[in-house]
């Protein structure tokens, strides 16, 4: 399934390099963002990676970095300056503003809130406070932000909530379906739902 004809056209535009930005530079706390663009190649827009203070890898899916990407274009227009609580509107406003051409129907409360979401998540990540978006995983792995993590409050989908979302997917043509994490091996039931229907139980 290719990507959608608007993001195919801003990656086009938009990702010829690493883009970047500093929070709090002369501060203690300091948060260093660089953004690694997607690879686009044959009509698709993969994952980018978001590399915090240059330790930390964070994946981060298409429509994410390219909400990124106005974001850190939008801040570095205060290089320099102090940002009061009306650039900060500024700020958000006009990335919204960006995005929306790619993505007109995401309402900006939804951007914004978005955008609160992967800052607070960098900022954990660099201070190396618990993150507060869980990723069920008792893996250890020292490259990665969800190691170790406890379970999320929200309840996990039963197996048959699973197979109703993969047979909508196989009904819209989606041809393929990844388990990221976390760690999806903790689900009991992760071999059966990833099986063909014909093999169900």
């Amino acid at each position: 399934m290719k990507t959608p004809r608007l993001v195919r056209k801003y990656a086009r535009e938009n990702f010829g390099g690493v883009s970047h930005t500093t929070f709090n530079p002369k501060g203690p706390g300091v948060v260093r963002i660089h953004l690694v663009p997607p690879k686009y190649e044959e009509g698709n827009v993969g994952p980018a990676v978001a590399i915090i203070n240059g330790q930390d890898i964070i994946p981060v899916n298409s429509s994410w970095t390219i909400l990124l990407n106005e974001y850190i274009k939008e801040v570095n227009k205060y290089h320099g300056m102090e940002v009061d609580d009306a650039d900060v509107q500024n700020i958000l406003k006009n990335t919204c503003k960006k995005v929306k051409k790619v993505f007109p129907f995401v309402r900006k409360k939804r951007l914004v809130n978005d955008l609160y979401v992967m800052m607070r998540t960098f900022k954990q990540v660099a201070y190396r406070e618990k993150v507060d978006e869980k990723w069920h995983c008792n893996q250890k792995c020292i490259h990665c932000y969800a190691a170790g993590q406890t379970n999320a409050e929200e309840k996990e989908l039963s197996t048959d909530d699973w197979k109703k979302i993969i047979d909508k997917c196989r009904q819209v043509g989606i041809p393929q379906i990844t388990f990221t994490g976390g760690e999806p091996t903790m689900r009991e039931d992760l071999v059966e739902i990833g099986l063909p229907q014909s093999h169900w139980l």
